[in-house]
């Protein structure tokens, strides 16, 4: 091989390389940029349903809690009634006395 066909090789080698780095560059942006809107699609997806998640929740306690309001009237306030029947019958029993 003579000087002139080294040269002219490695001066092809160096400016095909130099063009895939400047491609593969560009690619790589693109990439990137791809990705990174992805990213945010899915970021959004998430803080979406996150968002719902959370207010559903909420929902389920506070159902939960007028539930527990409910129950608790309805079996304490015969106890009450019948609490309250008794200090009676005692304060009449203590009246006749």
């Amino acid at each position: 091989m003579s000087n002139k066909s080294l040269f002219a090789f490695l001066a092809g080698a160096a400016m095909g390389a130099a063009t895939a780095w400047f491609l593969s560059s560009e690619k790589t942006a693109g990439t990137r940029e791809k990705i990174r809107e992805e990213a945010e699609k899915a970021y959004d997806k998430v803080k979406t349903a996150a968002s719902e998640a959370e207010e559903k929740i909420k929902d389920a306690a506070h159902k939960a809690g007028q539930k527990i309001c409910e129950t608790k009237h309805e079996k304490l306030d015969p106890i009450k009634a019948k609490v309250i029947e008794g200090l009676d019958a005692a304060e009449n029993a203590i009246q006749n006395i």
